[in-house]
């Protein structure tokens, strides 16, 4: 759990910790320095590594309120457990901070999409995309919304406008991963395995993309779909 939460946060978005820091300049080197030290210990070997992150990330929060970065990482480790809404209280308070926070922005259209808001969630990413319009991260969020909704080519349109935006390709697996659930949505099976394959190429331990690759091929070597090249 705690390296799921870890890789969750830096993919959405890069600044978490280094470039996002409060504006409370005495509290933030060393909430700074918390953050890190909780997110990069060992997990447990035991099952209970799941409560103890969201514990000591809550303990965090209280000793650092005004941290945005701290609220968002106790944020996401909610959501993990199944605790939206004590996850929504915190993005609110991270927002209040810090209002072009994307890490908290993405995390509140995230919990709005799960929760079934996609209204909220269509509202966060207007809010901040009159503040960051050239944000990769954001275009890649309104595809995923677009995408729930069932507007595909929309979704499309987005994801080859967050392609564009990404200047250094940080998001390119994620980007890889979306089209590859639209073409799978839209029947095209070999295009999907193809965008999994990229996604993949560069996120080698992104198992959703493996997951869904491998029930494509299964169901390809069964004749349920069109046969999808093999690996």
């Amino acid at each position: 759990m705690r390296k799921y939460v870890t890789f969750l946060l830096l993919s959405v978005a890069s600044s978490l910790v280094g470039g996002c820091r409060s504006a409370l300049v005495l509290e933030g080197p060393s909430a700074d320095e918390t953050l890190m030290d909780v997110l990069g210990r060992e997990p447990a070997a035991d099952g209970a590594d799941s409560e103890t992150l969201v514990r000591e990330l809550r303990q965090a929060c209280l000793a650092h309120p005004h941290h945005a970065p701290t609220l968002v990482a106790a944020a996401a480790a909610e959501v993990e457990l199944g605790y939206p809404e004590r996850a929504r209280a915190k993005v609110e308070q991270a927002l209040a901070l810090e209002p072009e926070n994307l890490d908290a922005v993405l995390l509140s259209v995230r919990i709005a999409a799960e929760t079934g808001s996609l209204g909220a969630a269509d509202r966060a990413l207007e809010r901040a995309l009159r503040l960051r319009p050239d944000a990769a991260e954001l275009h890649d969020a309104v595809a995923a919304v677009r995408y729930l909704r069932g507007q595909y080519q929309q979704a499309w349109s987005s994801l080859d406008r967050a392609a564009a935006l990404d200047g250094d390709q940080a998001l390119g697996w994620r980007i890889a991963y979306h089209r590859g659930l639209i073409a799978e949505a839209r029947g095209l099976f070999e295009q999907a395995v193809r965008h999994y394959d990229q996604c993949l190429e560069l996120e080698p331990v992104h198992e959703p993309a493996r997951r869904r690759r491998a029930a494509l091929v299964a169901l390809g070597e069964k004749g349920l779909v069109p046969a999808p090249p093999g690996p």
